[in-house]
């Protein structure tokens, strides 16, 4: 059996807890309006390493790692090219 200082132990520690989560997500909602991806130069995936399922947007049910895959060569290509020291 517990006892009543143990028990308000728990309790005090329960709502120390329950603050830092409260003001974590306080603070979460007043930075919200300022989080952007408009200014973002990296792509952006959704995977699931488990199921070996990459999407390129959320909506999209693709059934393999072929976004990723195809997205890493893309940019990969693209900044060889764009950083090539070979002159034609």
């Amino acid at each position: 059996m517990i006892g009543y200082s143990q028990f308000t132990n728990l309790l005090k520690q329960f709502a120390d807890n329950h603050k830092v989560g409260i003001r974590f997500i306080s603070e979460f909602r007043e930075q919200l309006p300022n989080l952007s991806t408009a200014e973002i130069e990296f792509p952006i995936l959704f995977t699931n390493a488990k199921e070996g399922i990459a999407h390129k947007k959320l909506d999209d049910f693709s059934k393999n790692l072929r976004p990723l895959f195809d997205t890493i060569i893309t940019k990969i290509s693209q900044t060889l090219w764009e950083n090539s020291f070979f002159f034609l």
